[in-house]
């Protein structure tokens, strides 16, 4: 991708409009196909510098598109849903979540913090049976996630449980 790095190169030079010129006129053409990892990474450099731009409502559409052109990418796929969770988009923070936690769920993290997007929604229910997964995994998260069950127990009229 010759494209990609003529823009690193303009990004590095401090060039970032002419940086996102280029993206732009060679990803508007391209048709975004599932596992792209390159296309991913333009997608990806472009959300980036739109953001240090302040053009935050297109970075997040290029975030998205990066998180569409290569789903296995748990980098993206994590900052898109700090992006959706800032931005108070929790059911689609809890959709990024979901299919990550479906390819790791061995981790615990990631159990957590979908419990906490499905909690924001009122899902209280969905989020204790998730909070329980998360506890059956075990690890740094123990200590919160007791803490939240109980809650959630609390919420839910389940008190003594």
């Amino acid at each position: 991708m010759e494209y990609l790095e003529q823009a690193l190169v303009l990004t590095d030079q401090g060039k970032l409009q002419q940086a996102v010129q280029v993206l732009q006129a060679n990803l508007q053409s391209a048709t975004l196909k599932a596992g792209d990892e390159e296309g991913a990474q333009a997608w990806h450099l472009l959300s980036l510098l739109l953001q240090d731009l302040g053009q935050d409502a297109a970075s997040l559409k290029a975030l998205e598109a990066a998180y569409e052109c290569y789903c296995g990418a748990d980098d993206i796929g994590q900052e898109l849903n700090l992006r959706y969770q800032a931005a108070g988009l929790w059911d689609k923070s809890e959709a990024v979540l979901a299919s990550l936690y479906e390819k790791n769920k061995n981790q615990q993290s990631l159990a957590a913090q979908l419990s906490h997007a499905l909690y924001m929604q009122g899902k209280r229910e969905d989020a204790l049976v998730v909070c329980n997964q998360a506890l059956q995994i075990g690890g740094q998260w123990d200590v919160q996630l007791l803490s939240n069950r109980s809650m959630l127990h609390a919420q839910l009229g389940d008190v003594g449980k």
